[in-house]
């Protein structure tokens, strides 16, 4: 039971920094011993006892494992902070774990803040989508940064990097010349429609608060910094909506005094390719002790301020996952925060606290589900797929009582994703008016299909992976 270190022989132990001059150029220091030469990391910046300062490699703060090729095997996106975006394609054989990076040959290898992943397919085509999350809009607000460095402050004015979150759309497989056949996925944040929050709406929506140097973001874009992100159907009506955890407290600047406010963004899905932001209504700003008991605008009443309902009360948002903690069908969400300073409400003086964990539950509804939990045979015999089904693709079919439509929906069993954070592995499927599964259809990462048909919804389902035939 012991373990074998296999990054380097793998191709996963890491590259150098992306670190570039405003003409292109990278950035290179020399290490006088060695007379090596590396990008964006400088050997001879030492501590205080000598000691060389970081590593010439990224920080990494999320991975997420998922098939996105579609030919049975575990892929590899990483998300590295002050770095570039990676997708690692799983080239493995029998003999030899290799991975090779795709992501330069697919144009999403922006340097930016990468913080996390959540896995979904946000558009109902029957494939899975990546959003990623970034520090976001409020780089966009002020002068980028004259002086290269890793922070997508300086990088996003050029060709080559983003602060802005991203929403990989997956396009199917396809061929690329020099990497072969490969998952195709394209950036297409820009072009998400989000209905903003008449309460609590981006600053970067307003085109005349970016700084003019830089593009103005737009739809989901146009978004504040985001760490843990999840993909959830909240009151499983069948689409999936988008929920991810901000802020940052940096340099023990807290709320009124943070570079990067952000309170948390819960964007609805309408089914049809168009988001509403509803994290107010929905209860889940990244705030303690919210007052939501007003929250129409036209009221008197309604004091954003005084009911804690604005950027400087942020708490400072890290892991976030998603699942039915309460076993209702609907599901929930968790959410973790980092210490730090916060702003104590009678004065300007900003004080330390703990971080606080909150447990948001879902207030459920009328609307039907199924959740299915996997269990490979390794779990049973050893033999097969590992014991939680990771890497199995699960696609349903349902007949709407509202419509009388036929509709589809597919997840997938995957490990890691979120900051620090991973969503529940049992697949939770929201069925709006159907009453009925007609069909469950489960491909194991064996490659072998299971099918059950006429399943009765609104219950929890162990499905076991059958013998390989």
């Amino acid at each position: 039971m012991t373990f074998d270190e296999m990054a380097s022989e793998a191709g996963l132990a890491g590259g150098q920094i992306r670190m570039r001059s405003t003409a292109g150029e990278p950035v290179l220091y020399e290490d006088p011993q060695t007379g090596n030469f590396y990008e964006g990391w400088n050997p001879l910046v030492v501590d205080r006892l000598g000691n060389q300062v970081g590593e010439p490699a990224p920080q990494t703060h999320a991975t997420l494992f998922f098939d996105f090729d579609d030919d049975l095997d575990p892929d590899l996106f990483m998300a590295d902070d002050g770095d570039t975006l990676k997708i690692f394609r799983n080239d493995s054989n029998s003999g030899k774990l290799i991975f090779t990076e795709v992501g330069e040959a697919l144009g999403i290898d922006y340097s930016g803040a990468w913080m996390g992943f959540a896995l979904g397919d946000y558009d109902g085509d029957l494939d899975l989508d990546v959003f990623v999350t970034n520090i976001g809009s409020h780089a966009m607000l002020r002068k980028p940064q004259d002086n290269p460095t890793g922070s997508c402050e300086y990088h996003q004015r050029f060709a080559w990097g983003t602060c802005a979150n991203f929403m990989l759309r997956n396009d199917g497989v396809g061929y690329i010349e020099g990497i072969g056949e490969t998952g195709i996925f394209v950036e297409v944040g820009q072009s998400i429609e989000v209905l903003p929050s008449l309460i609590l709406a981006p600053a970067a929506l307003d085109s005349q608060k970016i700084y003019r140097t830089l593009p103005v973001p737009l739809g989901l874009a146009a978004y504040e910094f985001g760490f843990g992100a999840t993909f959830f159907d909240i009151e499983n009506d069948g689409d999936v909506d988008l929920y991810w955890l901000g802020s940052n407290k940096n340099s023990g600047a807290g709320p009124g005094g943070d570079v990067y406010p952000g309170v948390g963004r819960l964007l609805r899905n309408d089914g049809y390719g168009l988001f509403e932001d509803i994290t107010v209504e929905a209860h889940i700003l990244d705030i303690s002790d919210v007052d939501y008991s007003i929250l129409d605008i036209d009221n008197l009443s309604f004091d954003a301020q005084k009911q804690r309902i604005s950027y400087r009360f942020h708490e400072n948002g890290k892991g976030l996952a998603h699942g039915d903690l309460d076993g209702d069908g609907y599901v929930d969400i968790i959410g973790t925060n980092s210490s730090g300073n916060i702003w104590s409400g009678d004065s300007e003086n900003l004080v330390p606290a703990p971080g606080p964990i909150f447990i948001w539950m879902n207030g459920g509804g009328t609307a039907h589900w199924i959740t299915i939990k996997l269990k490979g045979r390794m779990a049973i015999d050893g033999t097969g797929s590992n014991a939680d089904g990771i890497g199995a693709r699960v696609h349903i079919k349902y007949t709407s009582l509202s419509d009388g439509n036929v509709h589809a929906q597919v997840q997938e069993v995957y490990a890691g994703g979120s900051y620090l954070s991973q969503d529940s592995v049992w697949l939770e499927f929201g069925l709006g008016s159907a009453n009925r599964v007609d069909e469950i259809q489960v491909r194991w990462p064996t490659g072998q299909d299971q099918f059950l048909e006429d399943i009765e919804a609104d219950q929890i389902i162990e499905i076991i992976e059958p013998l390989i035939r």
